[in-house]
C-alpha cells in the first residue's frame, strides 16, 4: 500500500465559529458553497451537507486538504475518495468527523509544549502506518466502533514498548499516548 503526504494546514477556527452564525445550516452550507465551487465537486458538496451537524466541519477541512493538495475528486463520491485515496492518518480518514475532531482535542489539550503535542500525534500516527504496514487486512476501508476499538487497543500494546524506556522523551510519549488514546476509546465506547 502507497502512503501519500499531504502539506499540514492549520485549522481556522474563525471561519466556522462565528457569532453570527454558529449553529446555522444555512451558514455551513454557504461555507461549503465557497470552498466547492466548480460544478464537478457539487456532488460532495451534497454528500458532506448531507452528514451529521458533528461530522461536517471536519470533513470540510480534510475535503480542502484533498483538493489542495492534488487528490482527483472529479467523479467520485467523498466516501468513495476517503476509502481509496491511501493516505494515513490517525484516527483513519474513514473515521466519522467528530471522532478525528476528539482526538485533535485531546491532543491540543494535553499539558505540553506543542512540539512534544506534535510528537505525540505523530508517533500515534507512525505506529498506526506500522501497524497497518505488517497487519494489511486491518486498513479500514469502512469504519465501524469495533474495528476502531480493536485498532486502538492494538495502538496501546504497541506504546507499551515506551514503558521500559527511561528517557525523558520515551516516558513523555509512553504516558500521553496512553492517556488520548483511552480517552479516544472511552469516547467510543461512551458514544455510540
Amino acid at each position: 500500500m502507497g502512503i501519500k503526504s499531504v502539506s499540514p494546514i492549520k485549522a481556522c477556527n474563525k471561519a466556522f465559529y462565528s457569532k453570527d452564525e454558529k449553529n446555522s445550516k444555512d451558514s455551513f452550507y454557504n461555507k461549503l458553497k465557497k470552498t466547492i465551487n466548480t460544478n464537478e465537486d457539487e456532488n460532495i458538496l451534497e454528500e458532506i451537507n448531507s452528514e451529521p451537524t458533528e461530522d461536517k466541519e471536519e470533513d470540510l477541512l480534510l475535503y480542502r486538504v484533498l483538493k489542495k493538495d492534488g487528490f482527483k475528486l472529479k467523479g467520485h463520491s467523498f466516501s468513495w475518495v476517503r476509502e481509496n485515496c491511501n493516505l494515513v492518518i490517525f484516527p483513519p480518514i474513514t473515521a466519522p468527523g467528530h471522532l478525528r475532531k476528539q482526538f485533535k482535542d485531546y491532543i491540543s489539550t494535553l499539558n505540553l509544549k506543542d512540539k512534544e503535542k506534535n510528537d505525540i500525534g505523530f508517533s500515534i500516527v507512525a505506529q498506526y502506518a506500522l501497524y497497518i504496514k505488517e497487519n494489511p487486512k486491518e486498513t479500514m476501508k469502512a469504519y465501524s466502533n469495533e474495528a476502531m476499538s480493536k485498532l486502538i487497543l492494538n495502538l496501546l500494546e504497541y506504546n507499551e514498548k515506551y514503558k521500559k524506556r527511561t528517557d525523558k522523551l520515551s516516558i513523555i510519549r509512553y504516558e500521553n499516548t496512553r492517556l488520548v488514546l483511552n480517552r479516544l476509546l472511552d469516547y467510543i465506547n461512551t458514544k455510540h
